[in-house]
């Protein structure tokens, strides 16, 4: 495990943690992750309650919205790129939602949108998540903006537990592959009260993609 040297996002609603501590977890497509320190939640009944309540107090926040530049010009700003078709029948949306389940059940599951584009993924959303699960950000002031918004509002809603935030767009196989991944690491942010970034090794340089500084073994 690494950790990072910089972490330029700090939300306190994020993950329970007000003081976060960055972690690493990255995702390989169909590989083992060997390189992986992980807490283990032990065999006392104790632990495996506390496990299985951060599990139960878990819940996903999707972001999706955009302008629709990504795609233009069939993208626009009333069909942004989470509702792009990649396999045919699905959406990136839905299959992001699907790709939760069962670890995250779809009550659990929320999506965070501009009010503009509210129409747009009501109509998405419906048969997939609750239509209450649809949180509407008054305005696109950027991504962690709209995490921290989102966060307040599930928590607000839901009380203390553990978010995965993620966008809406992200094309990822296998979903076995992410949901173990993912298990990792919210039971790494639950027990650590930390926040932790789960990371894909880049395969070329790219300007529109942020990146993670890596730093020593801890």
């Amino acid at each position: 495990m690494r950790s990072a040297r910089s972490l330029k996002t700090n939300l306190k609603n994020w993950a329970r943690c007000d003081r976060p501590k960055p972690q690493h977890l990255p995702f390989r497509e169909g590989a083992p992750h060997k390189n992986l320190t992980v807490r283990r939640t032990g065999k006392s009944p104790a632990t495996r309650r506390a496990s299985g309540e951060a599990f139960a107090k878990s819940f996903a926040l999707i972001i999706a919205g955009g302008r629709g530049t990504r795609f233009w010009p069939a993208s626009r700003e009333h069909r942004p790129k989470p509702l792009f078709s990649i396999e045919k029948g699905t959406t990136l949306l839905s299959e992001t939602i699907a790709r939760l389940q069962p670890l995250i059940p779809r009550e659990r599951i929320f999506l965070l949108v501009t009010a503009s584009q509210r129409k747009a993924f009501a109509s998405a959303i419906d048969g997939l998540i609750p239509s209450a699960n649809l949180i509407l950000e008054p305005d696109a002031r950027g991504t962690a903006v709209a995490i921290a918004y989102g966060a307040a509002v599930v928590r607000d809603r839901c009380g203390d537990g553990t978010i995965a935030v993620m966008p809406a767009d992200h094309y990822i196989t296998p979903a076995r592959g992410f949901r173990s991944t993912l298990t990792k690491a919210i039971a790494l942010a639950s027990s650590e009260e930390a926040v932790v970034l789960i990371g894909v090794k880049p395969t070329r340089p790219e300007t529109g993609y942020g990146y993670q500084e890596i730093g020593s073994k801890i």
